[in-house]
């Protein structure tokens, strides 16, 4: 087979676990005779070599996704840009290998795969591959049990809504423990080895790792507890249960611990772990810096007893390689660790979130085996190299891909064409403008469809000629007219005159790609719960036709639902049946917001909306279009107003993880700007101040020193005039990127 790994992680270069994986999965296919490609970005200079060591040993051929772009993919949405980019990034290259893959393998961690599982479930895009997301540690759990929710902010939902949707799409989903697969399932309400309503299925797919076959001297039997050396070693996180271990320690201070790892800013404050621990450090408990990995390898055999009390864990490297050395290892019974354990034979298994647990298990199941570590060893060696055995690991991929391949479903027929409606809302724009757009719409490749105008009351003292004008372009175009009302009540209008089965709103000033309706109704066909469709778009400079941003839409996340309009735009395609049969329409009293307020509505119904990684319509940049001229000054009266308009009731929980992501979006420029009506500090700034910010870039260094100010309210305290002025000026922006 010929087989794509796809990791911004590699072994020894960049990341831990996943980058090891991949490494070895690399190594353990190409022993088996298989073609193994590597998709990543390119290393740092002072790493290429270490990186070219790795790469000659374990695959094929390598691909920098970032060289030779045609187009820089300056996406502007959200604070999840760089994950949202980088999974495009990825699509395109495969797609420009120009080569056919029978496997293409993404990690879940920053959704690196979500275009392209998006594009494989929806239009087949990489023909007969089997497309698999890896479960390995997703952002959700790592932030979770690292008891680090109230931190969890904006970016980091947006992340988490990328990677669930991947994961969620993907026809082959691979855990490398039964516990993980669970965990992930249940939190996202499917089956435990079923996605979805479709065909796609979670399998067990353990890591692979190269191992000599000799097994090695296990540590002696006959010593005190108090004469072993019992080490940790890992991450200083909360979830990797180091708060619980020196708690545990306490309770036994005749036994030593010494603990060695790169610390984190994961104490419930945010700071230093091990600063907040050393606090109150028990003596029989030492800190120790992390050792490189060679190192740590090469100082294993020193070790007696490894212990790792995760609150969770996926498939810990760390405990397969502290056993393969023959080491008496404590894993968590909290994930996979429970699975490479068998529990008093080839180690021990402790509660991790209960340090009483943990002490108990090293005074009495350890203290009773100190006769036998010798044999507890030997087995864990021996049991490590069973479970990792590179061999099993490519037999593995080969059964799960004939598995795929005999799962796979056909490609649906597209049977009778449907009516499509395009609903073009016109008011004041030239005739040239409204007229590209309504012929945006003739010049699709599906041609059954109508294209009704609903003049809204236009000013201009030329509105009957330009109508007379769009009547004559062809017989398939309608005009419906009424009285000035806004843009979401001209959209309602249109809605109730459709005659299509699918509705497809276009502003008059933008354009359509000439395949929207054609690839609309696939992905409808592809994905028959869908309800709606949210492409990506293009922005352009009308008087250079330059691109400006590419948007990309978000899936929609519950905890972000009044944090910012990221869902999708106005140039949605919708089942006409959104409207007829659960009456829902734009609310015109939120303005400009009146399709957030629609998205909010839909996810209130649980109609599902699909977004479309494709760039399907453009969206023309102008003097007067509400990219230039936005309700930024009105955003949180109007915030307010969606919220009491359009409330999505999500349980207590859920209350509070949507006000605290709102916090930390808001920040604390926006949160008071209300005290005491200052209005001096919502004032417009100068012209120049303006100019300044139109450059991208300058406007991205804004944004930086506008999310500091919103995480460090100390910081956004003592400078509140200059945090309120950038954080409008950053509104600004932000407001006009979104519409």
């Amino acid at each position: 087979m010929r087989i794509a790994h796809c990791s911004l992680e590699v072994q020894g270069v960049r990341g831990g676990g996943i980058g090891t994986y991949v490494g070895e999965a690399g190594r353990a296919l190409r022993a088996a005779g298989h073609e193994v490609w590597l998709f990543t970005m390119r290393p740092d200079a002072e790493l290429e070599s270490r990186f070219r060591a790795v790469c000659d040993e374990a695959f094929d051929r390598v691909v920098f996704v970032d060289e030779d772009l045609d187009d820089p993919l300056r996406y502007r949405f959200g604070f999840a840009r760089r994950p949202y980019r980088e999974s495009q990034m990825v699509h395109d290259a495969i797609r420009r290998a120009g080569v056919e893959f029978d496997w293409i393998e993404f990690p879940d961690y920053e959704a690196w795969g979500y275009v392209a599982v998006q594009e494989q479930d929806l239009f087949r895009t990489h023909g007969d591959a089997v497309v698999a997301v890896h479960l390995h540690s997703p952002t959700r759990e790592c932030w979770d049990y690292n008891l680090q929710r109230h931190n969890l902010g904006p970016k980091e939902r947006e992340v988490c809504a990328l990677e669930e949707d991947a994961i969620r799409r993907t026809p082959l989903l691979l855990a490398p423990s039964r516990r993980l697969r669970e965990m992930v399932a249940d939190r996202l309400g499917l089956a435990p080895t079923r996605l979805g309503d479709g065909e796609a299925v979670a399998e067990i797919l353990r890591y692979p790792m190269r191992l000599s076959p000799e097994l090695p001297a296990s540590p002696a039997n006959g010593r005190r507890l108090e004469d072993l050396r019992i080490v940790y070693f890992g991450r200083m996180e909360p979830r990797k249960g180091v708060h619980h271990l020196v708690e545990a320690f306490r309770q036994l201070p005749e036994v030593r611990l010494e603990l060695f790892g790169e610390d984190r800013p994961s104490s419930p404050q945010g700071g230093s772990l091990i600063e907040w621990l050393s606090r109150d450090l028990p003596p029989n408990v030492t800190f120790r810096p992390a050792l490189p990995r060679e190192r740590l390898l090469a100082e294993l055999s020193s070790f007696d007893v490894c212990i790792f009390p995760s609150l969770w864990e996926n498939w810990p490297n760390v405990c397969l390689e502290a056993m393969a050395a023959g080491r008496v290892v404590l894993g968590a019974k909290n994930g996979g660790m429970s699975e490479m354990i068998e529990a008093g034979a080839s180690g021990f298994l402790v509660d991790g979130t209960d340090p009483d647990d943990i002490a108990r298990v090293i005074r009495d199941e350890l203290g009773q085996a100190l006769d036998r570590l010798d044999e507890i060893g030997s087995a864990a060696a021996a049991r490590a190299r069973e479970l990792c055995d590179p061999a099993k690991y490519a037999s593995r991929v080969e059964e799960l891909h004939g598995q795929a391949v005999r799962k796979r479903q056909p490609v649906s027929p597209a049977g009778d064409l449907p009516l499509v409606t395009v609903l073009v809302p016109y008011y004041r724009e030239d005739l040239e403008v409204v007229r590209a757009a309504v012929d945006s719409a003739l010049a699709q490749t599906h041609q059954k469809l109508e294209v009704l105008v609903i003049e809204d009351g236009s000013p201009r003292a030329d509105k009957d000629a330009i109508l007379d004008a769009l009547r004559s372009r062809d017989e398939r175009v309608r005009v419906v007219s009424r009285t000035n009302g806004g843009l979401a009540r001209a959209r309602n209008q249109g809605v109730l005159e459709a005659r299509g089965e699918f509705v497809l709103c276009l502003d008059a000033d933008n354009l359509l790609r000439n395949d929207y309706v054609e690839l609309g109704l696939m992905a409808f066909r592809a994905d028959s719960s869908a309800e709606a469709i949210v492409p990506q778009f293009r922005i352009f400079d009308d008087s250079t036709n330059e691109t400006v941003a590419v948007v990309g839409p978000l899936p929609f996340e519950p905890s972000l639902a009044y944090f910012r309009n990221e869902f999708g735009d106005a140039g949605a395609m919708f089942r006409r049946r959104v409207f007829s049969e659960h009456d829902l329409r734009y609310d015109p009293e939120v303005d400009t917001y009146s399709d957030w307020a629609l998205w909010i509505d839909m996810a209130r119904h649980r109609l599902p909306v699909r977004q479309v990684p494709r760039i399907l319509f453009d969206y023309r940049k102008h003097g007067e279009s509400m990219m230039a001229t936005t309700a930024w000054d009105r955003h949180l009266a109007m915030v307010g107003l969606l919220m009491d308009r359009h409330w999505l009731s999500l349980g207590d929980d859920g209350d509070r993880e949507r006000a605290v992501a709102m916090l930390h979006g808001f920040g604390v420029g926006s949160l008071l700007a209300n005290l005491g009506g200052r209005a001096e500090f919502w004032e417009e700034p100068g012209r120049a101040t303006r100019r300044w910010f139109q450059n991208p870039e300058r406007f991205e260094i804004a944004h930086g020193i506008v999310e500091l100010l919103a995480r460090v309210p100390v910081l956004g305290s003592l400078t509140i005039g200059t945090a309120l002025r950038l954080r409008r000026w950053h509104g600004k922006r932000k407001d006009r990127r979104a519409r």
